[in-house]
């Protein structure tokens, strides 16, 4: 069993699908994921195309990016 903190024993889901279906149930509403690290936002973005979503987009900087924009 492999107990290193930098290398997980399994994969866990980075969104609760059931809890992302039950709040957007339109799968082409645009959806922006934004995060501190790109390691989370990118993989979570990923998973949204996984689940059916088909405008989702990833925006690089995290939140402070996307304040800055408004």
């Amino acid at each position: 069993m492999n107990t290193s903190p930098s290398q997980p024993t399994e994969a866990l889901p980075l969104l609760a699908p059931a809890a992302i279906a039950d709040q957007i149930a339109d799968r082409h509403r645009e959806i922006v994921v934004c995060s501190v690290s790109s390691r989370r936002a990118i993989p979570a973005t990923g998973q949204l195309s996984g689940l059916g979503y088909d405008r989702r987009h990833y925006l690089a900087g995290g939140y402070g990016t996307w304040t800055a924009r408004r």
